[in-house]
């Protein structure tokens, strides 16, 4: 195969493919992408066998055929080279001073997923799917190993769409409306790794389309496909609805200047919480963030009884990180009970109690 591409769309396309194509493997051949030059152009692939990543590029196509190359060696060639196209011949990329051979393998052994059409069941606007995933991603599980929770869940119920991250200690939470709905309910799992490189893409004025069939579920963003070979319903994710706090007691309390006296007590705290006090009297309610070191105090309007709740200060911080309101407001129901921490806009984050 030998084709002529630009340079920086291809080094574009690579990087987004290296959130899926995995670092460290036992198959070799998984840290690679298979780039195939056909009538249309070149079709670029990349997978971890959970994800498969999928898109074509426009180019000038002299022979058609397949190779399967090193993502990361590809990166770096690509990278360091300043012109503006580059031929790939078979395992050569070729610029104007330089003749660079990488690692490859046999096309033929590299795994693909199936080809089968999947309808589009969901239309949503890129911008707002990319800012409600910047909301709940910092809640979702670091552990790879339950895959459930190392993924935001999406589910649709009418004409809403929500979008859950979890680790089990906090849940957070948005709502939004999409363009298009399907005509029935969904629920689908997207992989951390690609919900995060959904948040790198720089388009505006365009949308995201999902599809599902029994088998896999369909992202397609912005040209790139990404076919996801596990459903919803394979996996238990927890039930969102049953963790949503009722009956709660709130308070609005001032964003930027709780962030920045959480940001000074963490400095101050060697035990795993922070004291949150919140009292009343006949001047007004104040709230007291404590630690053992150190305090502050901040007037709010509050009339109920004294409680003291052990809150996470990291769990607070990323909350109120992606609330852009100047206030938020601060639900309780007492001590022992989850709180939660929302805008007035689409966005909740409940947060379990710590022991101090």
């Amino acid at each position: 195969m030998r084709c002529i591409v630009n340079r920086l769309k291809l080094l574009e396309v690579l990087r987004l493919l290296d959130y899926i194509v995995p670092s460290k493997t036992p198959k070799p051949i998984l840290q690679c992408v298979k780039i195939t030059a056909c009538v249309d152009g070149v079709k670029i692939e990349g997978t971890n066998l959970e994800t498969q990543g999928e898109t074509l590029i426009s180019a000038v196509v002299d022979k058609q055929g397949a190779c399967v190359i090193h993502l990361r060696e590809t990166i770096g060639v690509l990278a360091n080279s300043d012109t503006e196209v580059i031929v790939i011949e078979n395992s050569k990329i070729i610029d104007e001073d330089c003749v660079f051979e990488l690692d490859y393998f046999d096309p033929k052994h590299f795994p693909t997923f199936t080809d089968d059409d999947i309808p589009v069941g969901l239309v949503v606007d890129l911008e707002l799917f990319r800012a409600s995933l910047v909301k709940v991603l910092p809640a979702v599980a670091k552990d790879e190993s339950q895959y459930a929770i190392n993924s935001v869940y999406l589910e649709v119920q009418g004409k809403d769409l929500f979008l859950v991250g979890t680790d089990g200690r906090r849940l957070s939470l948005v709502k939004i409306k999409p363009k298009e709905s399907p005509k029935s309910d969904l629920k689908a799992l997207i992989p951390h790794n690609v919900a995060r490189l959904i948040t790198k893409t720089k388009t505006k004025n365009s949308v995201v389309t999902l599809g599902m069939t029994k088998a896999s579920t369909e992202i397609n963003v912005n040209g790139i496909s990404f076919t996801i070979a596990v459903v919803a319903d394979s996996w238990k994710f927890p039930n969102f609805r049953d963790i949503m706090q009722k009956d709660t007691q709130s308070v609005s309390l001032p964003t930027k200047k709780v962030s920045k006296i959480l940001k000074k007590l963490v400095f101050s705290n060697d035990d795993n919480g922070i004291k949150l006090t919140l009292s009343s009297g006949k001047l007004g309610g104040n709230i007291v963030l404590s630690t053992r070191k150190s305090h502050a105090t901040i007037p709010v309007e509050y009339k109920g009884a004294s409680i003291t709740i052990g809150i996470n200060p990291y769990f607070f911080a990323d909350a109120l990180k992606v609330i852009k309101a100047d206030s938020f407001k601060f639900e309780f129901t007492n001590s022992k009970k989850p709180m939660v921490v929302s805008d007035d806009a689409n966005y909740e984050c409940v947060v379990m109690p710590v022991n101090l």
